[in-house]
């Protein structure tokens, strides 16, 4: 059974002495463990306070935060499309619903042009298949 996670509690947990509590070989790394979860629920806490955040401004913060969390490198062009260097997601504005809307390129259009060629008439193409650069 485990006792509520109260600010008390947690308090109790992040100065806990762990060598009073077990030997001198074991307590550095349980330390070492607890230190890595306390840093992952104050990251946690941190992600959740973006989410809840108020203002429409604050929420739009916290989805480029959450592609940069996830690692997802990306780039906002001039007319507001939002990519990335890899995969196939993009974010951009539909004209008819005037709302932003997630998309995903589909590569069996050109299947002579396989991921990352977006463009095969572009003189920018890479593709194998025409003698591109790669």
């Amino acid at each position: 059974m485990s006792a509520p996670m109260t600010p008390d509690r947690e308090q109790e947990i992040r100065t806990l002495d762990l060598l009073e509590l077990m030997s001198d070989r074991v307590a550095p790394v349980i330390s070492g463990h607890l230190a890595a979860l306390l840093g992952e629920v104050d990251r946690l806490r941190a992600r959740v306070a973006e989410l809840e955040a108020g203002s429409p401004w604050e929420r739009a913060v916290a989805g480029l935060n959450a592609l940069a969390d996830a690692d997802i490198a990306f780039w906002i062009e001039p007319d507001g499309h939002i990519s990335g260097p890899f995969g196939d997601e993009h974010i951009e504005w539909d004209q008819e619903t005037s709302r932003w809307v997630l998309t995903r390129d589909e590569y069996g259009v050109h299947p002579n042009h396989p991921a990352p060629c977006r463009v095969p008439e572009s003189p920018d193409c890479t593709c194998p298949q025409s003698g591109g650069a790669l």
